[in-house]
C-alpha cells in the first residue's frame, strides 16, 4: 500500500504549495462546533476534533479550494446547524454546492447531520437527495471508499486537523 498512498502528518494550514490545484477529491469530517459552542472535552485530543480549536470551518474550505483542481470535489459531513456556514464558506471560496443529503438517526426522522458535495469552478446546480438513515450511510461509505480507491484520480481525505492522506 506504500506505493499507493502517502500520509503526511502536518497541520492543514501547512500543506505544501506543491499540492495546490492537485486534488480531484477532498473528503472532510471537520470539528462540528465553533470554539465557543458548548462544553469542551477535558482531553485536548478529543476537544480539538469536536471544536474549532486548531482550525476553523472557513479555513478548511479555503484550504480545500486552493488544493482542488478545477472541477474537483469537496465533500463534507457536518451538523445540521452548520448548513448555512458550510454553503456560505464554499461559495465564498469558489466551490459550488452541487449535492446535499440529510442524515437521520434510527430513532428520528429529523436530520441531525448533512453531507454536502461541492465542485470547484462550476455553475450553480444544487441537487437535494433523499434523507438517509445513519445505518444506510455506513453501508454506502464502504462502497464509496472502494470506488474512490479504484480510481486513478488523486484524492485527499481529512480525518483529523493534523493529518491528511494523498491517494494517487
Amino acid at each position: 500500500i506504500g506505493e499507493k498512498i502517502e500520509c503526511v502528518n502536518t497541520s492543514l494550514q501547512d500543506i505544501p504549495k506543491e499540492y495546490n490545484s492537485f486534488f480531484s477529491l477532498i473528503l472532510c469530517n471537520p470539528p462540528y462546533k465553533k470554539i465557543n459552542g458548548g462544553e469542551h472535552n477535558p482531553s485536548d485530543h478529543i476537544a480539538v476534533c469536536r471544536h474549532e480549536i486548531a482550525i476553523t470551518l472557513d479555513e478548511i474550505v479555503e484550504i480545500a479550494a486552493k488544493k482542488l483542481r478545477n472541477g474537483g470535489r469537496f465533500c463534507i459531513c457536518q451538523r445540521i446547524e452548520r448548513l448555512a456556514d458550510v454553503i456560505c464558506a464554499m461559495r465564498a471560496n469558489g466551490i459550488e454546492p452541487v449535492r446535499l443529503q440529510f442524515v437521520t438517526s434510527g430513532q428520528s426522522e429529523k436530520p441531525y447531520l448533512f453531507l454536502a458535495e461541492g465542485k470547484k469552478g462550476v455553475k450553480p446546480q444544487l441537487k437535494v437527495e433523499e434523507n438517509i438513515k445513519n445505518l444506510e450511510l455506513c453501508k454506502q461509505n464502504n462502497c464509496c471508499y472502494i470506488l474512490i480507491n479504484d480510481r486513478y484520480d488523486v484524492d485527499i481525505e481529512i480525518n483529523r486537523p493534523e493529518t491528511f492522506s494523498v491517494v494517487p
